[in-house]
């Protein structure tokens, strides 16, 4: 069968003589004993958990690598000058320059036993030193316990940092603080209140490599400011609600029951093009989404139809009547039917994507969508139309920042007698493409530009000063005009 182990001693280990996948494998550690001979010459070296032999556990070389055979121990994928074998010795991301072992950082050299914690004490740390400021800390064996009571906590340390292996598992019910940072960097934060109870994060969260939130007994309620763009795995059967104003923009995957909550306070970034994939938020359970979504367009294609999933998660999607995407605008359509429109991207609630819808609307444009739910200049939102019956066309609504819903009885220009001559008072917006034409009449019939203003890029107000004298019986007139490309 070619698996180098001749009959005879096949007949031996009483394995297969026809099978290629069945060999003698005398040391039980799951690898053929005729390959462990050729490569290494004993059959101490490959272990059942580094089958390779290369001194990288097989399970580590698979979440970074791929499989066991890409990468060995003196390599250096991310060229940040530590070996593979490096990184592994504490669980940094060997495929991420940004992630290296920490000089001069305390490990936690054995797990806390039940019911002893070093959140708060010197206990298991390297050195015997507890965690004060000025000090990096890190984990990458299971586990660092927090203090299993009520009270809240802050840890002490500049930062905390949960590697490959590491595990924080939280068994107090009192709120945690990370002022500095709690980095996760491929490690677990894992709620194992004893009390069955969600635990409330505040602070700072950097979410630097793959990396899972375990809501096993209880959920987790993230005030802390989320940033960095590693996934984040949700796991367990309880709920995680992200609170705080995040610049994360990693990928969100929902494998926990309860699924996740974005709370009105809280927000997420979404860089489609900026990222190999979108990030988005994917899995098999649910998302309420109240907060915002920011969405970072600069590295996103511009071809009309183009287009990303930004909540790809396969179970229940609910969106609130507070969300909203920063800097666009909705449709005033029902939550959940809702499209937002920035320029030429549009959010879809319905659909859950992004996509590019083709030119980007004008301020105009814009501003008809936004009160009569429909961009094109025609019906209620129609530039000559007056659907408040105040007798102003939108035009002139739009132009002097008034409400085309709402009528208002006062005047949008005043007109005094100044020093022998009219003037007209009126407030104009920033919008460059409209004209703001003074027009003049001596019988209100035929009228005639007297001033044209163009290219106000500002709110403000504008006073023209006219230039014929009011004497005898002479009659003057002024209005105002507003045009539109």
């Amino acid at each position: 069968d070619g698996d180098g182990a001749t009959n005879a001693q096949e007949f031996a280990a009483g394995s297969n003589p026809t099978l290629n996948t069945s060999w003698p494998d005398s040391d039980a550690d799951g690898v053929n004993d005729a390959w462990e001979i050729s490569t290494f010459g004993n059959l101490t070296t490959a272990t059942i958990t580094d089958k390779d032999g290369d001194g990288l556990l097989d399970a580590y070389e698979v979440a970074y690598f791929g499989n066991i055979t890409a990468q060995n121990g003196s390599g250096d994928p991310d060229a940040d000058g530590f070996t593979n074998t490096a990184e592994f010795a504490v669980g940094s991301n060997p495929q991420l320059a940004a992630s290296t072992p920490i000089a001069n950082g305390r490990r936690l050299l054995v797990a806390d036993a039940i019911a002893t914690t070093s959140f708060n004490s010197a206990l298991n740390w390297q050195g015997a030193v507890a965690p004060a400021p000025g000090e990096i800390f890190f984990v990458n064996i299971q586990s660092l316990r927090t203090p299993a009571d009520a009270t809240a906590q802050t840890f002490a340390g500049d930062r905390l940092v949960l590697f490959y292996g590491g595990n924080l598992l939280v068994k107090g019910t009192g709120a945690l603080t990370f002022p500095n940072n709690l980095v996760l960097d491929g490690g677990r934060f894992h709620n194992a209140t004893d009390a069955n109870a969600a635990v409330t994060v505040e602070g700072a969260i950097t979410v630097r490599s793959a990396s899972e939130v375990f809501a096993q007994n209880g959920g987790f309620v993230l005030n802390a400011v989320l940033s960095g763009s590693g996934a984040l795995n949700l796991t367990g059967g309880n709920m995680v609600t992200f609170a705080g104003a995040n610049t994360y923009r990693g990928r969100i995957n929902l494998g926990n029951t309860a699924g996740m909550t974005l709370a009105g306070t809280g927000s997420l970034t979404f860089a489609p093009g900026a990222i190999a994939s979108v990030n988005a938020i994917t899995g098999t359970n649910p998302a309420v989404l109240n907060g915002t979504f920011v969405i970072d367009t600069s590295a996103a294609s511009t071809a009309t139809g183009a287009s990303w999933t930004l909540v790809a998660t396969t179970g229940a999607k609910t969106y609130g009547a507070t969300f909203n995407v920063s800097g666009y605008t909705s449709d005033g359509a029902a939550p959940g039917a809702r499209k937002w429109t920035s320029g030429i991207y549009q959010f879809d609630e319905a659909t859950h994507t992004l996509s590019v819808v083709g030119s980007p609307l004008s301020a105009l444009q814009s501003w008809r969508a936004a009160n009569f739910g429909d961009s094109a200049n025609s019906g209620n939102g129609a530039d000559s139309a007056d659907p408040d019956n105040d007798g102003r066309s939108n035009l002139l609504e739009y132009a002097t920042g008034t409400l085309p819903n709402s009528a208002d009885s006062g005047s949008v220009v005043a007109v005094a007698r100044s020093g022998g001559v009219l003037t007209l008072t009126f407030n104009t917006i920033g919008d460059a493409s409209l004209s703001y034409v003074v027009e003049a009449s001596s019988d209100l019939s035929a009228w005639s530009a007297a001033q044209t203003y163009t290219g106000l890029t500002a709110a403000g107000s504008i006073t023209y000063t006219d230039n014929v004298p009011l004497s005898g019986a002479t009659r003057r007139f002024l209005r105002l005009k507003v045009t539109a490309p």
